[in-house]
């Protein structure tokens, strides 16, 4: 499988089609030329960075570094390899000796979004469990936010971010969608925290944040946001923070933005003003590469240049944050999102009426009964029903399923004329069903371990058919047994 910096590699061959595409609604060649300009842009950014790397393999603080790495390997490059070495140290090394700040919610987002891009662990970044902090900064309404951040929307819209892309589901996601939701302001956009004007940079990240949480573009929250920009846009073409005037970074957010929501940033109405919003962000490039805050204004060039980097690399961040597949709640970069799909496309699973698969709901031995079924595309032998089990009533919707399974020996019951259909189906079973399934074992081996399941398991490892953070006696969930299935049978 992929790592994260595999896939940001992969999509880097991308970013030209799915921007020229998107451009090609009207005036194909006006839309390649701003594909190559976009293209050369980028390029003098990594340059410009090659060149303001520091000897500690920084690019200054901690805060500025974790953005740079974002924005690297949104590029396509690895921040922790040998092209971004000083001596032996990295971006990466210096985040991890100097992580900046670490006293409020955003700051464990920030270095969690850059450790993720790298390919790092966030549950083990320099000895940090990144992902539990952020995970224990929820509060029970949903939003995320400590340290003083208790109504930021900045914090909440940044920490469902850095979550999603590290492949982590959003715990209480619909309560973090309604706080958001109710957190937008009447004119379409959100503030910094709640009751606060809006602005366009906070508009932007609470946008990115309800696209993970499966708003999709055309919902009456995104048509609000959409005509905030439109009325908030700027004579020059760019977006401001208080200001009459754009600045890169705003440019940027707004950007990222309007690609989530399937807006075209270079294409009308987004060009109808000055130079355009991409036109102005890439008016704001100095000749060394670097992007300035504003035109005439040179403010922290290597932050700046950082989020317009992400910008102009836009669809590869998106593509691995966002939802993909036909399931809201199954970020592109979810570990057994890839199982999940494939599943999906031959009926084996499917989602529930909102458009969520649910993956961390527990499966009942009977659910557990149909989708190996399904997956061995037995269900058309699925014919009669059973009277064997005390509990199992013969219009039980899925007798049938389970009848097939316990005559082929795949599932047993639980003794004494019962099979538990709504009991929760623990790891060990899974693994015991799928070794029995493939031929590896029978029952004979029950008695050749430590624990009943004790060979089946060991079994199922050397196939590397364990999901991540294997425990036996732990109920599976609907993403584990996705992706149990799916590697044991190789669908």
């Amino acid at each position: 499988m992929f790592s994260l910096r595999d896939k940001f590699r992969l999509l880097t061959l991308a970013l030209p089609l799915i921007f020229f595409l998107a451009c090609s609604g009207s005036g194909a060649l006006a839309a390649a030329d701003q594909m190559t300009e976009l293209i050369t842009a980028r390029q003098r950014a990594i340059t410009y960075f090659k060149k303001a790397q520091r000897p500690d393999g920084g690019f200054g603080g901690g805060e500025v570094t974790a953005w740079v790495v974002m924005a690297l390997a949104a590029a396509g490059e690895d921040p922790a390899g040998a092209g971004w070495s000083k001596g032996r140290e990295t971006p990466i090394s210096f985040l991890e000796k100097e992580p900046g700040s670490l006293n409020k919610t955003t700051d464990y987002a920030r270095l969690l979004l850059a450790a993720t891009a790298a390919g790092r662990d966030g549950r083990n970044f320099a000895g940090r469990d990144l992902i539990a902090y952020l995970l224990a900064s929820q509060d029970e309404n949903g939003h995320f936010g400590r340290g003083g951040e208790e109504e930021l929307v900045n914090s909440h819209a940044w920490s469902i971010l850095a979550l999603a892309l590290a492949g982590q589901p959003v715990p209480q996601a619909e309560a973090a969608r309604e706080w958001l939701l109710k957190a937008q302001n009447s004119d379409g956009g959100w503030g910094f925290a709640l009751g606060l004007p809006s602005d366009p940079d906070d508009t932007a990240a609470a946008v990115l944040a309800l696209r993970v949480l499966g708003v999709t573009p055309g919902e009456e929250p995104f048509k609000a946001a959409l005509d905030y920009f439109r009325h908030t846009q700027l004579p020059d073409g760019g977006f401001g923070y208080e200001a009459a005037v754009g600045n890169a970074a705003s440019d940027a957010l707004v950007f990222l933005a309007l690609l989530a929501l399937g807006e075209d940033p270079a294409g009308v109405p987004w060009n109808a003003r000055g130079k355009g919003l991409l036109g102005h962000l890439l008016s704001l490039q100095s000749g060394d590469g670097s992007f300035r805050w504003q035109q005439g204004i040179v403010s922290n060039p290597e932050w700046m240049t950082a989020q317009a980097l992400l910008a102009l690399s836009g669809p590869r961040f998106l593509a691995l944050a966002l939802p993909a597949g036909p399931f809201k709640d199954v970020p592109g970069n979810y570990w057994a999102a890839e199982a999940i799909r494939a599943l999906a496309q031959e009926d084996v699973i499917g989602g529930y009426g909102d458009g969520t698969f649910r993956p961390q709901n527990p499966v009942t031995r009977a659910e557990f009964s149909k989708m190996l079924i399904y997956a061995l595309g037995e269900q058309d032998k699925a014919t009669e029903t059973t009277g064997e089990f005390h509990d199992l009533k013969k219009e039980h919707w899925a007798n049938k399923f389970i009848k097939l399974a316990v005559d082929n020996g795949y599932l047993r019951g639980k003794g004494n004329g019962f099979f538990d259909p709504e009991g929760k189906i623990t790891g060990a079973e899974v693994m015991a069903v799928l070794t029995r399934v493939r031929g590896l074992a029978g029952p004979e081996v029950e008695k050749q371990g430590t624990y009943w399941y004790s060979v089946y398991v060991e079994l199922a490892g050397r196939e590397g058919w364990l999901y991540p953070n294997f425990d036996p006696m732990i109920p599976a969930t609907r993403a584990q047994c996705a992706y149990s299935i799916w590697r044991s049978l190789n669908l």
